[in-house]
């Protein structure tokens, strides 16, 4: 399951609103935000989780802002609430984009040792096949890599897009790490 924050009176939407993620994406309020994200599906799965891993296979996953990628305090919360709530850390993920990763590179590398540490898993969403986070798919916490739509939309209409996606799926093989086709519709 993939966890996203909506405000109220966006609940309907299929989408984060961007004016929301803009607001929120950088410094101590990107940081605030996700903090509030992943305490609440903490608490909430510490209260359910039996249920849940008793009745199916399951795992969650929280976009982060920059802001809580930049926070060094933030994979000691995250690892602080799944002891004081029970819950196994491999059922928890970490989404960061493509761009997060190339432009907050320190950053995201010291996040992505720290979770791999805690047990929680990594996904890069808006993957391109960017050469500069190739280092990154060798991580033992890496779990999923979600296209971007820009990429497989060209890829039902050009082979050179054609050709990226099955190098990125080839290359998703033999890491083990499964590749998830985003606003597929044929």
């Amino acid at each position: 399951y993939e966890i996203l924050a909506r405000s109220q009176r966006d609940a309907h939407r299929n989408e984060v609103p961007a004016a929301f993620v803009a607001d929120s994406a950088r410094g101590k309020d990107g940081a605030a935000l996700d903090a509030m994200v992943v305490e609440r599906l903490l608490t909430w799965l510490g209260q359910h989780g039996e249920a849940i891993w008793d009745s199916e296979p399951a795992s969650f996953s929280v976009n982060l802002s920059i802001g809580a990628i930049e926070d060094e305090g933030f994979p000691q919360r995250i690892e602080q609430w799944l002891t004081q709530f029970n819950v196994p850390a491999e059922y928890i993920g970490f989404e960061i984009t493509e761009f997060a990763c190339v432009q907050c590179k320190p950053a995201v590398q010291r996040f992505v040792d720290a979770i791999e540490k805690i047990g929680c898993f990594l996904v890069i969403d808006n993957f391109s096949f960017d050469s500069s986070i190739f280092q990154m798919l060798g991580s033992k916490a890496l779990r999923h890599v979600k296209l971007d739509p820009k990429v497989t939309t060209a890829a039902m209409k050009d082979k050179l897009p054609q050709a990226l996606v099955v190098a990125i799926l080839q290359a998703g093989k033999v890491l083990g790490v499964h590749c998830v086709a985003k606003r597929v519709e044929s």
